[in-house]
């Protein structure tokens, strides 16, 4: 994950992590996030990625909503470098204000023709999986950044 801006409230939310356990990974710097996160795979840890943010030009541009947007690959390749099942997990409030954390059944990765193909195909079915969760639950999405703010190079 990426620090917040506000500095009090990352502090807050670190410390409160941490009361409870959860190992926080930052995504900077990127080679401390891969190896930190290879390990924590390989020592048999769950690692949540959220890939519902943009990504700049380092992810891969998938349909999200209809419309492209920039997302993260780190999912899949992590599941292929550490063999690591990619399992989907959603937090749903409750009408008595606790949550309740669906677990989607394991998605196997499919092959394409190239490993670049690879990751778009899985990154994209596990962005569906997330928008037909949104679709479920759309106050559920808490999400305050530009989500298709990076755009996909214009083919000419």
């Amino acid at each position: 994950m990426r620090p917040m801006r506000d500095k009090t409230t990352e502090d807050y939310f670190f410390k409160t992590r941490q009361r409870y356990g959860v190992k926080t990974i930052y995504s900077q710097p990127r080679k401390v996030c891969v190896e930190e996160t290879i390990r924590s795979l390989r020592n048999n840890e769950l690692v949540f990625i959220p890939i519902d943010q943009n990504f700049g030009t380092a992810g891969v541009f998938v349909d999200f909503f209809g419309v492209k947007a920039a997302t993260a690959t780190g999912p899949v390749v992590f599941a292929q470098r550490t063999n690591a099942a990619l399992v989907p997990c959603f937090i749903v409030r409750q009408p008595d204000n606790r949550n309740k954390i669906i677990f989607e059944p394991e998605l196997k990765l499919q092959q394409g023709a190239t490993a670049q193909e690879t990751v778009a195909i899985n990154i994209q079915r596990l962005t569906d999986i997330i928008e037909s969760y949104i679709r479920r639950y759309p106050a559920e999405w808490g999400w305050i950044h530009r989500r298709w703010k990076s755009r996909p190079a214009s083919k000419k």
